[in-house]
């Protein structure tokens, strides 16, 4: 029978070989419908008169390519006496580990294939790039045994064969959801992910609920945000004022440096200006950095967005397609250009206080003013529901600046 099929409830296929001196061996399978974990056992029956030792290698080739953390990378994967490793090149030499290997297997953004072994014995595996492009062989030893005469040595594993989705990983057990790799910052995108299920249960859309968390983070920063966005705009304004004063200094003592930097330290204490005072207005956005890159994390790998549609994008795990440029073969895309453009819109509006730098400091800040373009092109090839949160989170910040310029205008009207 070439094809298993089990749509109910549960099966069992079995294998066997007898040797010529009499050994008898079985592999059963057991198929359960109901989910993604494949059960198997393993049985070694020895009917002489004689012990015969056991050694079992368990075999696993899988595929290997390397894309970067924001592309389809598939990698080797291990939980290792509780250390997770990865290998997603190919490695030069045998990679050996040694301990309690709690699973191994092959993984890609949204699926993986795993071996659990079920022992809690220090065990040995190997991993070994193969001759073919892109392929690699790992090999699980168990601990050797012995099998006494007229016995049988029964072995059991599971193997796990489904989605990286948290909730299902951690059911299985053995420390399974260690494979769902949210980086450094796992301990806020568990609880943003769950978030956004929570809220996709009332909208019934990811693309709506992408809207919604977005804006309720970004409501839950408003006041951090705002008092540092005024700090910045204040900045801005009293550097302009001084600009004048700074560029005499600068053109007079332009030979010497020392003197120069001194005359314009005095310059900021007696205007009562401190050019570091920005640093701190950028503080408050430094707290708010983990938050969004663990949301960043969620939607680039999440398998929740696969297959969910919003507007004229039909899945916002992958990117957007609506039709290739004619004789480039480029696709093109709205949602990465909109990010693009509201990104350009934000920068021009954010205050950059260049005056108290120099030539170092605007330099810099003409660079950054094509972080718009480089990040369209970076994220052309992103997943639709990533671009969408940043271009939410970009009209956002557009609508916070107004509402600073207004303020800090009516502010300065009053003084």
């Amino acid at each position: 029978q070439d094809e298993v099929s089990v749509t109910d409830g549960k099966k069992d296929i079995t294998f066997s070989w007898t040797s010529p001196e009499g050994v008898a061996i079985k592999k059963i399978y057991e198929i359960d419908a109901a989910t993604y974990t494949l059960k198997q056992r393993f049985e070694v029956t020895n009917p002489s008169s004689a012990s015969v030792r056991e050694k079992l290698d368990i075999v696993w080739d899988g595929h290997i390519e390397h894309h970067g953390r924001e592309g389809n990378t598939k990698s080797f994967v291990a939980l290792v006496s509780s250390d997770l490793e990865r290998v997603d090149k190919k490695p030069k030499s045998e990679v050996r580990y040694s301990g309690v290997v709690e699973w191994f297997g092959y993984s890609q953004k949204y699926f993986i294939s795993t071996f659990l072994p079920e022992t809690g014995a220090s065990t040995t595996l190997s991993a070994n790039g193969l001759p073919e492009e892109g392929l690699m062989r790992s090999v699980y030893s168990y601990p050797e045994d012995t099998i006494p005469a007229g016995k049988t040595s029964v072995t059991s594993w599971e193997v796990y064969l489904g989605p990286l989705e948290y909730d299902i990983v951690k059911a299985v057990g053995y420390n399974l959801q260690e494979s769902v790799n949210y980086g450094w910052v796992e301990f806020l995108a568990k609880p943003l992910l769950d978030f956004l299920k929570w809220l996709n249960g009332y909208f019934h859309n990811y693309g709506i609920s992408i809207i919604v968390i977005t804006v309720i983070i970004r409501l839950l920063f408003l006041p951090l945000t705002i008092k540092s966005m005024i700090s910045m705009k204040k900045m801005q304004i009293q550097m302009e004022k001084l600009k004048p004063k700074m560029d005499a200094i600068r053109e007079k003592f332009k030979d010497d440096k020392a003197k120069q930097n001194s005359e314009l330290m005095k310059l900021y204490t007696s205007s009562g200006v401190n050019p570091l005072a920005s640093l701190g207005g950028c503080f408050p956005l430094l707290i708010q950095l983990p938050v969004f890159i663990a949301l960043y994390d969620v939607l680039l790998h999440s398998i929740d967005l696969r297959h969910s549609a919003f507007l004229w994008i039909t899945d916002l795990s992958e990117p957007e397609t609506l039709f290739d440029i004619p004789g480039v073969g480029i696709p093109f895309r709205i949602l990465p250009l909109l990010m693009g453009v509201s990104w350009f819109i934000s920068q021009k509006m954010t205050p950059m206080t260049t005056a108290a730098g120099g030539e170092s400091m605007q330099l810099q800040m003409k660079m950054m003013q094509f972080m718009p373009i480089i990040f369209t092109v970076m994220f052309w090839g992103l997943p639709s529901g990533l671009i969408l949160y940043w271009t939410v989170s970009n009209i956002l910040s557009i609508f916070q600046q107004m509402y600073v310029n207004h303020r800090v205008s009516i502010m300065q009207g009053g003084s």
